[in-house]
């Protein structure tokens, strides 16, 4: 084996290394995103049921559009969430 032979494999290995390496940072990234966006969701269901429980406990009016707020951004985040599995199951593939 040559030196250049040599530098060529080296300059190959390092280079796969590397790409592993940001398919993996980039899968932990994912990750972390997607927990990030199901603690925001649990949070906001239970805003959800406080608020609902205590409109209708009360004469609140002001209830219905805290509620119809939560299940506009409910959607929203349940959507992010759908977005993040999907791209972590094509990232997941391309390996």
């Amino acid at each position: 084996m040559t030196w250049k032979e040599f530098q060529e494999q080296t300059r190959q290995i390092t280079d796969a290394a590397a790409e592993k390496l940001g398919n993996a940072t980039d899968l932990a990234v994912l990750r972390l995103q997607l927990r990030t966006e199901k603690m925001r969701l649990r949070s906001a269901y239970e805003e959800f049921g406080e608020i609902a429980y205590l409109s209708f406990t009360s004469e609140d009016e002001d209830g219905a559009e805290a509620l119809a707020e939560y299940i506009k951004a409910i959607t929203l985040m349940r959507e992010q969430i759908a977005n993040l599995e999907k791209q972590l199951r094509d990232k997941r593939n391309e390996k």
